[in-house]
Order: structure tokens, then C-alpha cells, then sequence
């Protein structure tokens, strides 16, 4: 039998500490195997990606093309928030001020499971922005 890979789910919450950091959920921990990016995602969250989703994405980026003014955009807009962070002896990720910005973390933030990679999203933006995502989830396409 083939050995079957894990797959970020679930929304896990938990707390900024003083010095931006925040404890990665350990069975997101366990994934990520102590070596991911965090960088900007859509909808003001972050993306949390392992090693092989990363180098995925960055093949899809650079295919992109550059004389679009929007590719070039996103492009900017992904690497140039990303970092690669190292956990401490507690489990927390550093998140640097330009990503607690652009995802408004300050207090409370969701970890949320999006199968090969998590989100991390202040816990008001996700409670907002669920919703709608859950009424066109529920209303959505046929499967």
C-alpha cells in the first residue's frame, strides 16, 4: 500500500504573543517537518507552505509572463513577502511586521487547513470572511 500524505485541515486558533510570533498548531508541525515558507496570500490571510508546495508554486510564477503588468504583480507580491522561518524550542513562528500587517495580525489568529497548505488569518478577517464563503460552498457547483 502506498504511503498516503497528509493534508493540512481543520481551523485551529491561536494567540500573537508581544513579539509577533505565534505557536504553529503541532499537527501542522508535523507536515511541515520544520522546513516551509510563509509568505502573502489572497484575501489578506498568509500562506504557510511546506517545501515541495513552495517549489511548486515558484515554477507556476515563473511561467507566468512578464511583460503583464498583473504577473508581475503577483510575482513582486509573493516573494517579496516571503520568508522562511525557523521554529524555536517552543513551536512558534516569527512573523515579520509586513506580514502581520498585510494579514492584520495582531491578537487572535485562525490556522486554516487548505489541503496541501494552511492559511494563517486574524480570527476577525476569517469570521468575516466566512460567510460568504460558506454560501457559495453551499450553493456552489455540482461535484
Amino acid at each position: 500500500m502506498a504511503e498516503r500524505r497528509q493534508e493540512f485541515l481543520g481551523e485551529l486558533h491561536r494567540k500573537v504573543d508581544k513579539k509577533g510570533r505565534v505557536v504553529l498548531p503541532a499537527e501542522y508541525r508535523d507536515l511541515l517537518d520544520g522546513d516551509f515558507y510563509v509568505t502573502r496570500g489572497r484575501d489578506n490571510c498568509l500562506y504557510v507552505f511546506p517545501c515541495e508546495v513552495w517549489e511548486k508554486r515558484k515554477r507556476a510564477l515563473r511561467e507566468t509572463d512578464e511583460a503583464n503588468a498583473r504577473d508581475r504583480a503577483v510575482a513582486r507580491s509573493f516573494f517579496s513577502g516571503a520568508t522562511r522561518p525557523e521554529l524555536d524550542s517552543a513551536g512558534r513562528v516569527p512573523l515579520p511586521p509586513p506580514l502581520r500587517d498585510y494579514a492584520g495580525l495582531s491578537k487572535e489568529v485562525v490556522f486554516v487547513g487548505v489541503g496541501e497548505y494552511a492559511e494563517i488569518w486574524a480570527a476577525e478577517s476569517w469570521a468575516g470572511y466566512q460567510p460568504s464563503a460558506l454560501a457559495a460552498y453551499s450553493g456552489g457547483q455540482e461535484e
